[in-house]
This record gives structure tokens, sequence and C-alpha cells, in this order.
């Protein structure tokens, strides 16, 4: 639920001194306090509240935490990214690389197989749907020359006019009333390319979008640049599409859906 600036600054006052009186406040999501202060301040889940903490900076991150302890295991194994290490750990496995290992899991749980064929992956939506039809659809809308970029491309999928945009998606999520998207922090794209589908029935094939926003990444939005959190959420609501309707992309939304009506 989003908040007001002066309902924000009261709220962040009254848990820093519960804080101050409680050294656990944080440390526990089902103790009472905390399970209180959900429904107090008007937070749907306990999700949603922990999230408002992190993005006021009351809580720390735990994807900077996580950050710091995979930094920490790289320099151990005296690897220098990410990948290294990840192919460190397979080799020391007995695998060729971490690609070999990965092939290897989905066979054996049953993930292995075209994720356009496959609408359980959990990348059928974000990648076969969002990047490879819609984005490529709506984007041409907007610029001139549009590429596609490899998947995995660390930080953006399109590079448009020289614009390097990132493409994201999410479902409805109806306990919530609002979609939720990974934005992790990624401070190389230069625009963010948000998809909001409905609640997607199992037997459809061709989701159509509800809402579409271009953002930049140095739009301010609710008192920081929009590249700089781990995830944002906007309310299916008449006040949390308010906030994001200078970025909505109406026409590229009317030209999609005349796509999907004539495949």
């Amino acid at each position: 639920m989003t908040k007001t600036k002066e309902e924000t600054v009261r709220i962040v006052a009254e848990i820093r001194e519960k804080i101050k009186n409680n050294k656990n406040y944080l440390r526990s999501r089902s103790a009472p306090e905390f399970q209180n202060d959900i429904k107090k301040y008007g937070f749907i889940s306990s999700s949603e509240f922990a999230m408002f903490l992190v993005e006021t900076g009351i809580a720390p991150n735990p994807t900077e935490v996580n950050r710091k302890d995979m930094n920490k295991y790289i320099k151990n194994a005296g690897c220098e990214t990410q990948t290294e290490y990840k192919n460190y750990c397979a080799d020391n496995a007995g695998y060729i690389d971490n690609a070999e290992r990965l092939k290897e899991w989905r066979y054996n749980t049953g993930r292995y197989g075209f994720m356009s064929e496959n609408k359980d992956c959990t990348l059928y939506l974000g990648v076969h749907i969002a990047e490879n039809r819609v984005a490529k659809e709506v984007l041409p809308t907007i610029y001139e020359n549009v590429e596609k970029m490899p998947n995995n491309k660390p930080g953006y999928d399109y590079l448009c006019d020289n614009n390097k945009v990132d493409v994201k998606s999410s479902s409805l999520h109806t306990d919530r009333n609002g979609w939720v998207f990974r934005i992790e922090y990624n401070n190389i794209a230069q625009q963010f390319l948000l998809l909001a589908f409905g609640e997607r029935p199992e037997d459809d094939e061709n989701p159509k979008p509800m809402q579409l926003w271009l953002i930049p990444n140095d739009a301010i939005i609710r008192e920081r640049e929009f590249w700089n959190r781990a995830t944002i959420q906007i309310n299916n609501t008449p006040e949390g599409l308010r906030e994001f309707e200078k970025y909505e992309l109406k026409e590229g939304l009317e030209h999609l859906l005349e796509c999907c009506d004539q495949q």
C-alpha cells in the first residue's frame, strides 16, 4: 500500500522507537508485535511490511547481505566473478562447468525442455512471453532501431536507439492486488519496460498484459532513483496506477492488443 510522505515519516519514527525498546523487533515476522503492526499501519502482508522496512532504511536489505556473503566466498576461492566462482564449484563437483551441472539438475528434476513448451518453467512468462513476444511488438512502436540481446545479457534485454532496455514482468498477485517487479539494483539499464499481466489461467498460451510502463533508470520514485531498489510493487488500484501514469504506454498497449487479436 502506497503511503504519503507524512505517513511514512510517522511510521518510520514509531518503528525506530520500537526497535530501541525491543532489539528483537526485526528478527521474527511471526512475533505478536510485528504482526500487530502489519494491521496497524495498513499493510496487506508481512512481506509488504518487510519491503517497506527495507525501502525506508530501517531493516538491512537481504539482497545486499547475500551479495556481501557471496563476494566473500568468491574472494576466498580465488575467483573474480560470480560466474567464475560457480564454474569453480562445478569443477570441484566433477562437472565441466556450471552449465553442465544445471543441465543435469534440470533433467533429474523434470525441468529440462524448451521454455516455450513448458508453462511451468519460471522463464516462460519472463522470457518467452515478456521478452520474446510482448517487448518485440511494443518497442518498435517507440524506437526506430531495436536489437534483441542474447539471453542472460547482464543488465538489459534490448538495445533501442542506443538505449539499454531491461524487460521486467509480473503476474497479478491477488493477495496484494498488485504487481511486484524485481529491479535488483540494476544500474546498467537506462530504461525499464514493465509488463503487468493478469492472473494468468493455466490454459492461456497467449497472455495479454493489463498495463505497460517505460521508466527511466534515474526517475525519482518514492524518494529514490528507480534502479536503486531490490523490488517495487505497483498496486492495481486507482491511486496505485496514478502514481505511474506518466510512464504508461497506452499506445503501445493498444498496438499489442490489436496484434494479439489477429493471432
